[in-house]
C-alpha cells in the first residue's frame, strides 16, 4: 500500500482523520502557547530559549496538522531540533527539577512529530525522549538526586500517554480510511493516497461487478457480500502494490502509478478478465465480468479524479461497453444531462409532455385491440422530441416516477374515454425499472382505474425482461401487486434478458412482448425458429405473444403463420395522438374487439 500504515498518518488531508488529527495538533500548539504566555513578559528576557522553543513548537505543531507535502520533512526536523533543544536545555540549565521540566515543552513536540513515523523511528525517538527526560535531573545536579524519581516517573507518565495516543489516532485512521467488509481502502483513504502520491501521474481505474445485483438476489446478501471479498482478494492479487479500494457497493477503484496510453485499457481488461472466476458460493460457482471507467490524472486533486472515473464507468455501463475512457465531452454530455432533466421537470409541470399511442392488432384480421401508450415532449424551442431524446437522461432522474405516473394516468383517461364509446381498448403502459422499488405504484395504479372507470382487465403494465432479471424480487412484488388490481402483465423486450424458465412461471405474466431484434431478422431461418418457439410457449403457457416493431407486409404475414397473436409496428400504424387513434376507429367501424 502507498500509505504505511504507520507513516500515513501524515498523509490524510480531509475528512473525519484530518479533523482528528487537526485537534492533536491544535493541543499541543494550545500546550505550547500556554507555557509561552504564562513564561511572558518576565521570562521572555530571563528565559528566552525555552520561549523560542514554546513559539517553534507551536509553529511546527499547525504545521504537521496543515501542509501535507512537506509535513514528512518538517516532522523529521521538528523532532530532530527539539530532541537536541530538549538536552541543550537540560545541560546548560540551572538544574534541578526546573532545568528538566524546561525539557518537557520540546519533548512533547518530540512525541508529536514521532507519530508521523514508521515503528522503528517512533520508538527511537520517543526512547531519546524517555531518556532526556529521565536523566535530565542526574546528568545536570547531581545534588538533587532525590527528584530523580519524580522526574523519570513523570516522563514515563508522558511518553506513555503519547504512545497511546498515537495508537489511538492509528486505529481511527485505519477505521476512517479502510472498508469493514474487505479491508481494503474506502474512498478516504483512496483521496489520502491520490494526495500522498508525489509524482502525481498515474491512471485511476474504477470497476464494477457486472449483473452484481442479480448474485445478491439470487444468492442472498450474505453470498454477495462473500463475493466482494473473494473479488478484493483476486484484484489484490492483479495489483499487489497499488492502492485498492472499495467505493460503494460492489464497486472498486485502483490508482496505478503509470501514465494512461493506448495499450492501458487492454491490459486491465486481460488483468481482469483472469479473474472472472468461477467463485464458489455457497455451492454454487459464480463467473463474474467487469465494467471498468478509465481516467488518467493531470494534477486535478482527488475528488475531481475520482468523479471523472465514475463518470467514464457510467459511461461505459450505460452503451454495453467494457471500459470507457474519460474525456472533457464525457462531462459535456453530464452537463447536458443535468440540464435536461431540469428542463424536463419544467416540461411535465408546464404540460409539455403528450401521450402517444400506437396500435396492436389482432392475428389474421388485423383489427385494432389495442394500444400502447408512448410519451412524447412538445419541447418549446425543439419541437416535437422522441422518448430517445429525453428518456435514458430521465431513467437516471426521480423525475422518471413522475413520467411513469403522468403517462400511466393519461393512459387510463383515454381508454376509459374509448370503452364508454364503446370501443373497449387494451391499453399497454410501460414501467421503468426505476419503479420496481416504488410500493406505491399499484395503489396509484388503482386508484386512477376507479377515477376514470376503466375495467381493470384492459390495462396492461409491461416491464422489461432485463428489469424482471435484474430485480427478480422486487419484479415479482410489484407485478403480483398489479396483478392484484386486475390489470394485466407485459414482459418487454423478451428474449434480451436471459429470464429463467423457473422465474418466469413463477411470476404473473399474460404476455410476452418479443423484442424488435428478432423481428427484424426474421428471414434467417434460427432467428424464425426462436420466433416460432417464443410463439408455442407463451401458447402453451396460456399467455398472448406480442411482435413489436413488424415493418413489412412479409414479416407480418410470417408472424401470423408463426402463431403470433398481436403484432404492433410501422406496417400497421405509427405511434398518433388519440384523436388519429379514433379517427382510425370509426373508419375501420366494427374493427375493434376487446383481447
Amino acid at each position: 500500500m502507498a500509505v504505511n500504515r504507520f507513516g500515513g498518518l501524515a498523509a490524510v488531508a480531509s475528512g473525519r482523520l484530518g479533523d482528528a488529527r487537526f485537534v492533536l495538533a491544535c493541543l499541543s500548539g494550545v500546550f505550547a502557547m500556554v507555557c509561552w504566555l504564562a513564561l511572558m513578559p518576565g521570562w521572555l528576557v530571563t528565559e528566552p530559549a525555552l520561549v523560542a522553543a514554546a513559539v517553534v513548537a507551536s509553529v511546527a505543531a499547525v504545521i504537521l496538522a496543515l501542509i501535507p507535502g512537506i509535513r514528512q520533512g518538517v516532522a523529521h526536523g521538528v523532532a530532530g531540533s527539539m530532541s537536541l533543544l530538549a538536552g541543550c536545555l537540560t545541560v546548560v540549565g540551572r538544574g534541578g527539577v526546573d532545568s528538566a521540566a524546561f525539557a518537557f515543552l520540546p519533548v512533547f513536540v518530540t512525541a508529536y512529530a514521532a507519530m508521523f513515523f514508521n515503528r522503528p523511528a517512533f520508538i527511537a525517538h520517543l526512547a531519546w525522549s524517555l531518556l532526556i527526560s529521565g536523566a535530565a535531573l542526574t546528568v545536570t545536579d547531581p545534588g538533587n538526586r532525590e527528584n530523580g524519581f519524580f522526574v523519570t516517573v513523570l516522563a514515563v507518565a508522558m511518553t506513555t500517554s503519547s504512545v497511546l495516543l498515537a495508537r489511538l489516532v492509528r486505529q481511527v485512521w485505519y477505521a476512517a480510511t479502510h472498508d469493514p467488509l474487505t479491508g481494503l481502502l474506502n474512498e478516504q483513504g483512496l483521496r489520502a493516497a491520490l494526495a500522498a502520491d508525489p509524482s502525481g501521474a498515474g491512471t485511476l481505474v474504477m470497476c464494477d461487478i457486472n449483473r452484481f445485483a442479480h448474485v445478491n438476489a439470487a444468492l442472498g446478501r450474505d453470498q454477495g457480500d462473500e463475493l466482494l471479498r473473494e473479488v478484493a482478494g483476486a484484484l489484490q492479487q492483479v495489483w499487489p502494490r497499488a492502492p485498492l479500494a472499495r467505493i460503494a457497493g460492489d464497486v472498486f477503484a485502483v490508482w496505478l502509478a503509470q501514465p494512461a496510453s493506448a495499450e492501458l485499457p487492454d491490459i486491465i481488461l486481460r488483468r481482469l478478465a483472469g479473474r472472472h472466476g468461477p467463485y464458489r458460493l455457497g455451492g454454487a460457482q459464480v463467473d463474474v465480468t467487469f465494467t471498468a471507467g478509465i481516467a488518467a490524472a493531470d494534477g486535478s486533486a482527488p475528488p475531481l479524479l475520482l468523479r471523472r472515473a465514475a463518470t467514464a464507468l457510467a459511461a461505459a455501463k450505460r452503451d454495453g461497453r467494457p471500459f470507457q475512457l474519460w474525456s472533457p465531452a464525457l462531462d459535456d454530455a453530464r452537463s447536458e444531462d443535468l440540464n435536461l432533466q431540469a428542463e424536463l421537470r419544467a416540461g411535465l409541470d408546464n404540460g409539455e409532455l403528450v401521450v402517444f399511442f400506437q396500435p396492436q392488432v389482432a392475428r389474421h384480421t388485423h383489427h385494432i385491440i389495442g394500444v400502447e401508450a408512448l410519451v412524447r415532449w412538445r419541447h418549446p424551442r425543439r419541437g416535437l422530441l422522441s422518448p430517445a431524446a429525453f428518456m435514458p437522461a430521465a431513467e437516471h432522474s426521480p423525475i422518471i416516477s413522475d413520467i411513469t405516473d403522468h403517462v400511466m394516468q393519461e393512459a387510463i383517461r383515454q381508454g376509459s374515454v374509448w370503452s364508454s364509446a364503446g370501443v373497449p381498448l387494451t391499453v399497454s403502459v410501460n414501467v421503468s425499472a426505476r419503479c420496481l422499488t416504488d410500493d406505491a405504484l399499484p395503489d396509484r395504479i388503482a386508484q386512477h382505474l376507479l377515477r376514470w372507470d376503466l375495467p381493470a382487465q384492459l390495462l396492461t403494465v409491461e416491464i422489461t425482461e432485463t428489469a424482471v432479471v435484474a430485480q427478480p424480487q422486487q419484479a415479482s412484488r410489484l407485478l403480483h401487486a398489479v396483478r392484484d388490481c386486475g390489470a394485466r402483465v407485459s414482459i418487454d423486450d423478451f428474449g434480451t434478458g436471459h429470464t429463467s424458465l423457473a422465474l418466469l412461471a413463477g411470476l404473473p405474466v399474460d404476455e410476452l412482448k418479443l423484442d424488435r431484434q428478432f423481428i427484424a431478422a426474421l428471414a434467417q431461418p434460427k432467428v424464425a425458429a426462436i420466433v416460432a418457439t417464443v410463439a408455442n410457449l407463451a401458447a402453451r403457457l396460456g399467455m398472448d405473444s406480442v411482435a413489436e416493431g413488424v415493418e413489412d407486409e412479409h414479416a407480418s404475414r410470417l408472424l401470423d403463420e408463426l402463431g403470433f397473436t398481436v403484432q404492433q409496428g410501422y406496417w400497421h400504424a405509427r405511434p398518433q395522438p388519440a384523436e388519429a387513434i379514433t379517427a382510425m376507429l370509426y373508419a375501420r367501424q366494427g374493427s375493434a374487439q376487446p383481447r
